[in-house]
């Protein structure tokens, strides 16, 4: 008799209520075990001058600079000029980021001497769970630093062109998980200061910039036939169809999408158009070149992680309580569950991108020379089932999301894979 199959699901909404630290396992295995072994840092001054190791586009700022003023704009024709080879920051583009650029806290100082990955036990689960890499403490990221709240950052789970971690999962609109800090030094007994005042969930765009050219239009055309209480009639067109499945205020919504927000949409999407001609042409003509953010920002009901304040903030003279991360201090192991903007859900479910790890925005109090370590520790994705359902809508705990199996071995990769496999492993809980 063949052995049955089960598909693999994970609950739309908010994140499982907690189990200790093991919340999130039910839903891990049979995801590649990517992330603590694969997670880089970025590096800034320890590289040549004319190479740069990544490249984000960043929603949050993006939205920012848009307005729903003029009206519907003209959608761009994919027209690339000629390769910059050493970009400098655009005061016309704060959303565009490469190593040069300053974040919130300031430009990265990342060292490839100073900071690195520890690739120990996956952040899927922990050092005893299914889907380790292996049976050592959990992997997570080391800096050693003397410099007054420096900014290192640092990728989990993210997946490249060259690289064959990843996920296919989409609708994913935060990251549920636990961090913990390592006593400062070898053999010290003080409690490590180093925190994570931002963190941005990371996508990859699979489309061509043709096909970006495309769906911009008919996001034009609905904005332009729901102007004035009109209508907008899809036809038989996929494109337009899913345009309007993403924008249209169905039955049990939470909240609306007003024009002015979809038209500012629009804009950004427009944007990222010409940007793209002015950069370049993008390698392999496809978007997952490029690291799309969104800022991690709203905890949810299931968080215990508390914020160090930014770079910018002065020193008031208690570093110990500017990097206190949870309650009770920076001991132990804290609950970082945050969702993203709900109107950059929006563009997420309009581009149909799937998630693509966390970018951990680290920095630290002044304190000598230190090794200060930070871990990850059995995370999963927030998924939201439409882009206009609250995180608490009723709707989100009613369904839940198919989960693929994706195994390294399998061709083709999972940025292009439109199958859904079933995973034998496990059984119905």
């Amino acid at each position: 008799m063949a052995q049955p199959r089960y598909v693999r699901t994970a609950p739309f909404g908010h994140p499982p209520s907690g189990r200790n630290g093991h919340e999130n396992e039910p839903l891990n295995p049979g995801r590649y075990q990517y992330g603590a072994k694969s997670t880089t840092e970025y590096q800034s001054g320890a590289i040549s001058s004319n190479f740069d190791p990544w490249t984000f586009v960043w929603w949050d700022s993006l939205f920012a600079t848009t307005d729903d003023s003029g009206g519907v704009p003209d959608i761009p024709d994919f027209n690339p000029g000629p390769e910059d080879e050493d970009p400098q920051p655009d005061p016309d583009a704060p959303w565009f980021l490469n190593r040069h650029n300053d974040w919130q806290s300031g430009p990265p100082v990342n060292n490839t001497v100073q900071d690195n990955a520890l690739p120990k036990a996956g952040y899927w689960t922990n050092k005893t769970g299914p889907n380790r890499n292996d049976s050592k403490h959990d992997g997570g990221f080391q800096m050693l630093t003397s410099k007054d709240r420096p900014v290192m950052l640092y990728n989990m789970g993210h997946e490249n062109i060259a690289s064959q971690g990843g996920s296919s999962e989409t609708n994913v609109i935060g990251w549920d998980g636990y961090l913990e800090f390592d006593k400062q030094g070898t053999g010290s007994k003080t409690d490590c200061n180093i925190g994570v005042p931002h963190a941005y969930a990371m996508y990859t765009l699979d489309l061509s910039p043709e096909k970006l050219q495309s769906i911009a239009q008919k996001i034009a055309d609905w904005i332009e036939g729901h102007q004035d209480g009109g209508s907008y009639s899809t036809g038989d067109d996929p494109e337009a169809i899913h345009v309007d499945a993403v924008l249209s205020n169905l039955e049990g919504a939470t909240r609306g999408i007003p024009l002015n927000i979809v038209i500012r949409i629009l804009k950004m999407i427009v944007k990222i158009i010409e940007k793209m001609n002015s950069a370049g042409a993008i390698p392999g003509g496809i978007l997952v070149n490029w690291d799309f953010i969104a800022e991690l920002k709203y905890p949810t009901k299931a968080n215990t992680y508390i914020r160090p304040p930014d770079h910018t903030v002065q020193n008031p003279g208690n570093d110990m309580l500017l990097y206190s991360h949870g309650n009770g201090g920076p001991h132990g192991k804290f609950r970082f569950s945050y969702t993203i903007d709900p109107d950059i859900t929006i563009v997420l479910a309009l581009l149909k991108m799937r998630a693509n790890g966390i970018l951990w925005h680290l920095s630290s109090a002044e304190g000598g020379l230190r090794i200060r370590i930070m871990r990850t520790t059995n995370f999963a994705h927030i998924h939201g089932l439409k882009p206009w359902l609250d995180i608490d809508a009723e709707r989100n705990s009613k369904y839940k999301q198919v989960l693929t199996y994706w195994h390294k071995d399998n061709d083709p990769d999972p940025w292009v894979d439109r199958t859904r496999k079933l995973d034998t492993r496990g059984t119905p809980e």
